[in-house]
């Protein structure tokens, strides 16, 4: 909490009397203030349900207060946390001799034009002063005065302005709550912001929810379950559980400068290239729509009083992006109802009701570095501007893989070719866009490298289609280089292009599904003195619990014979269809109905969590047993900086999902 101080007295722009009429007025927070994660406002109780509905629309929440009159206490976050000035739209709602209690009544997203804030108004009652202490225990510090517009409040009006625009978007609840939800950092295994900012939420609304603790060391904090009371006239309907994930996968544009851990996502609205549909993208980063809309639409239906549904409990795990550590830790005890909607399918005019299972394959090389010969030539061999994506439900395009691309032109090298360093890719299920080594060999190396490059990114462009792809061989520095001897280095590069990366076989009865597959995740090295240890990552997925094991094995013989440590982590269930299912039959009898065609019934061949729910919740007698379907927005590019959300499949994913509670209500 920062120090208290003096507060500063706001004058009205132009500087009329806060008596007479209405005026614009600019209030900005010092820096001070904004290492707090929220602001208390007071108002009296008289006020508060008023004001409430709007302060909600802020992410605000009231609780009760003990001053010196009767009031009600109004917290508002601070969302995002940066720049350092934050402009509120609030007004007066009274005063009394001394001291004035104010209340934000919006969050005001506000232009800057001319170094000058606009479209703010203030409406006073009695008089304008600012109270030398409050009942909440400090003092805001508000100035008054231009302000003063630089490269970063520029960017910061313009993420203001757009995402103003993304939360009048339709529908709106759903909009409004996503754009609260990307402003929060909330990368795997830390998503304890995230599941704070949806308590604050939930608190705000009256809502019950329980927490979870961490499953891990690792881990910052375990899963959320609110409790949402029935509609009035549905509280004999069975619970329904919506069930979505809090964290999301973070990836950026090789020239883009993010930090995951402390920004939120930065919201552009545009139009698809292809078909001309509205969007709403990261700037060069992964959206978080996957599965940041899943959990908006969730808490948009437990609050929306227009939407009639019988008891509800929102599931938002944790980790399911890097291990499904949340899923894992799951009891029957953990949530009553046994009928589920998973809000974390990708296209809205299909029901999912199967997925395949996975399993993580890790290998390891521990090797000695050493010095190079004074003949050698250094080069550096970088891969970027690859598609990129989910590992799972891209897996299918054939899309390149930046390590095996690295692989095949470092294999190609002269003879001796000796590694000093490499690196490629970044999460365990998403398809690697980037990759670069340090190499040494003999003299020539550097042109049959280039050679090499050029060769493989013409095939890329010719077997993948990977138009932006990017190959440079370029000469390095090789002051002071360590490096692996041949042997060691060759027996790496033979893994990498012994290891299957891609649809390994599609499903002999089910037409278009990928029954199995591998994606080469991740490569690092770590040095340690001469020590130098190079890891590989790979997931391997299957409908198929042989085929999946029978994969993983086959990569680890890989490592084996090339000398590498074998350890295998995460695995999971897939998830049984079960074409019976009675909310299967309620959604497709809703769909129809809603849209007049049928939808489409699938699989799918990424991993969900409806798998290991099943599995540790619903595993016991078939009265215990999880009824669980799967839908939700179209999403592309999911686990990429071209992830998309097309607006237009917001707005009939809510429709149905408001079209499938209520039916489910009956019953």
């Amino acid at each position: 909490m920062p120090a208290r101080s003096s507060p500063t007295a706001c004058t009205p722009v132009g500087g009329r009397s806060p008596r007479g009429s209405p005026a614009p007025i600019r209030i900005l927070w010092p820096g001070s203030f904004q290492r707090m994660p929220e602001h208390e406002f007071i108002v009296p109780s008289s006020h508060a349900p008023r004001m409430e509905p709007a302060v909600s629309r802020a992410w605000g929440r009231v609780v009760p207060s003990q001053p010196r009159t009767p009031s009600m206490r109004i917290r508002v976050p601070v969302i995002p946390p940066g720049p350092r000035r934050i402009h509120f739209g609030h007004e007066i709602v009274h005063s009394w001799p001394g001291s004035a209690w104010m209340c934000a009544s919006r969050w005001l997203h506000s232009p800057v034009e001319n170094g000058h804030c606009i479209s703010h108004r203030a409406r006073f009652r009695d008089a304008w002063s600012l109270a030398p202490s409050s009942p909440a225990g400090y003092d805001p510090d508000l100035v008054a005065g231009p302000v003063q517009a630089g490269p970063a409040q520029d960017e910061s009006e313009r993420s203001r302005r757009m995402s103003a625009s993304i939360e009048s978007l339709d529908p709106r609840q759903v909009w409004q709550i996503f754009c609260g939800i990307a402003a929060v950092p909330r990368p795997s295994k830390k998503e304890r912001r995230i599941r704070d900012h949806v308590k604050e939420f939930a608190a705000a609304k009256g809502l019950a929810f329980r927490e979870e603790a961490a499953p891990g060391p690792h881990l910052e904090v375990g899963n959320l379950i609110i409790e949402v009371p029935a509609s009035r006239g549905c509280e004999k309907a069975p619970i329904t559980v919506l069930q979505a994930h809090l964290d999301m996968v973070c990836e950026k544009n090789r020239d883009v400068r993010h930090d995951f851990d402390r920004e939120g996502i930065k919201l552009r609205i545009g139009a698809d290239t292809r078909t001309g549909k509205q969007i709403v993208y990261g700037e060069g980063t992964t959206l978080g729509a996957d599965n940041g809309m899943g959990v908006a639409m969730a808490l948009a239906a437990a609050t929306d009083p227009s939407v009639r549904h019988g008891p509800l409990e929102i599931l938002l795990t944790i980790d399911e992006e890097a291990g499904m550590s949340g899923a894992k830790a799951l009891t029957p005890a953990s949530f009553k109802g046994r009928r589920l909607l998973n809000l974390d399918s990708e296209e809205d005019d299909a029901i999912y009701i199967g997925c395949a299972g996975g399993c993580d394959t890790n290998l390891a090389w521990d090797c000695r570095r050493r010095a190079l010969g004074g003949s050698m030539e250094v080069c550096r061999v970088s891969v970027h501007g690859l598609r990129g994506g989910h590992s799972g439900s891209d897996i299918h395009e054939n899309r390149a893989n930046a390590i095996k691309l690295l692989a095949r032109v470092l294999i190609s090298a002269p003879a001796g070719l000796r590694l000093a360093e490499i690196s490629g890719g970044s999460k365990r299920n998403a398809i690697p866009r980037e990759a670069h080594a340090v190499v040494a060999g003999a003299g020539g190396t550097v042109a049959a490298l280039q050679t090499a490059a050029a060769r493989v990114a013409a095939e890329a462009r010719a077997e993948s289609y990977e138009e932006s792809v990017a190959l440079a061989a370029e000469p390095a520095d090789p002051a002071g280089l360590l490096a692996l001897d041949a042997s060691e280095s060759n027996d790496i590069l033979s893994a990498l292009i012994a290891i299957p990366s891609g649809v390994i076989g599609m499903h002999p009865r089910v037409a278009g599904l990928v029954q199995t597959s591998n994606n080469l995740s991740t490569i690092e090295s770590a040095a340690d003195g001469e020590k130098l240890r190079v890891s590989v990552g790979c997931l391997s997925r299957s409908s198929s619990m042989s085929l999946l094991t029978l994969t993983a094995r086959q990569i680890a013989e890989i490592g084996r014979l090339s000398g590498a440590h074998i350890d295998h982590a995460n695995s999971y269930p897939g998830w049984e269809p079960n074409v019976d299912s009675p909310t299967l039959a309620a959604c497709k009898r809703v769909y129809e109905k809603l849209f007049g065609r049928p939808p489409k019934v699938m699989a799918i061949h990424a991993g969900l969590e409806c798998g290991i729910i099943g599995e540790r919740v619903g595993g016991g007698s078939p009265g215990d047993r999880m009824d669980m379907v799967s839908f939700g927005p179209n999403i592309t590019g999911a686990h990429s900086p071209d992830e998309r959300v097309y607006v237009d499949s917001v707005a009939r994913s809510w429709k149905y999902l408001v079209a499938v509670l209520d039916e489910l209500a009956n019953g």
